[in-house]
């Protein structure tokens, strides 16, 4: 037996038809052309415990080597930052706050066939730490104590680069002189300092392997976040003092005919969703004229 759907339920069925494909093809447009970041997040408590004062020069830095084929490429640090977090009292497990130290996004060039360390190779260079700040008063004015407790220290960034083929390894350390009986010195400065000043441990190994560098549809948003304490000038980019004289390998974007093919997807549904959105309305005004001459 074959049942007739009626007229009025039809134009329902369309309409909601109509109501998903312009959903879809909204969700399509909103996530065309967006990247995905390949994060790294690595967490240390290499310097200790550290009894830190507000005034006090927290520095920190990174490194990474490529590894495999060592092909080369450009890579970028997108939002790199490292966070201290500190709690009011030795041992304690209660965080009070974070320092905040960002650091220099790159650009970073290497060759092909280079497995140096990068952005620099010795941490007695300036170029050892990407980013320097003040430490900010959390606790009343009174010290701030930073250990495995509280957490040590943990690096995050968004690593981009045009090798999306090679591995890379990257490991980062921080430095805060005073607290070590060294002094109240910003090993972020672009001066050299002795080792026993600005040498520090190295955070455990992070292997990862970068995603592509991508042109983006939209105005890219800032590459570090606002600083907790006061920013050294140091946090700017130094060049890369493993290979200054690099050229840089040809960037492998993503080709712009497979936006503008999602771009015309999306449309394409659009369309298709405001046909059935008027054959819905149409098939309710007729049942709706039909009704009204009955009566």
């Amino acid at each position: 037996m074959t049942r007739t759907i009626p007229r009025s339920r039809l134009g329902a069925i369309a309409t909601t038809a109509a109501v998903v494909t312009c959903a879809t093809a909204a969700l399509s447009l909103s996530t065309a052309g967006i990247a995905q970041a390949a994060p790294i997040s690595v967490s240390g408590s290499m310097e200790g415990a550290l009894q830190i004062h507000p005034g006090d020069w927290v520095a920190a830095g990174y490194h990474f080597r490529v590894q495999g084929a060592k092909s080369g490429g450009t890579y970028t640090f997108a939002q790199a930052e490292v966070r201290l977090p500190v709690s009011c009292s030795a041992g304690s497990k209660s965080v009070a706050g974070d320092i905040t130290v960002p650091l220099a996004t790159g650009p970073w060039t290497v060759r092909p066939g280079d497995g140096d360390l990068h952005p620099w190779s010795d941490q007695g260079a300036p170029a050892a730490y990407q980013g320097g700040v003040k430490a900010p008063d959390l606790c009343g004015g009174g010290p701030m104590y930073d250990d495995a407790a509280s957490g040590g220290a943990t690096f995050a960034a968004d690593v981009h680069s045009t090798n999306t083929h090679d591995p890379i390894a990257v490991q980062f350390h921080y430095r805060v002189p005073a607290a070590k009986g060294k002094g109240n010195i910003d090993c972020a400065d672009g001066i050299q300092h002795p080792a026993d000043v600005c040498g520090a441990s190295e955070s455990p190994t992070v292997d990862l392997t970068p995603t592509p560098v991508t042109a983006p549809t939209t105005a890219p948003a800032p590459t570090s976040p606002a600083p907790t304490g006061t920013p050294s000038h140091g946090a700017s980019a130094p060049p890369s003092p493993t290979s200054p004289s690099a050229p840089a390998s040809s960037a492998s974007p993503a080709p712009s005919g497979n936006l503008a093919h999602t771009g015309t997807s999306a449309m394409t549904w659009l369309a298709i969703g405001a046909v059935l959105l008027l054959v819905g309305l149409g098939s309710v005004s007729t049942t709706r004229l039909a009704r009204n001459r009955r009566h």
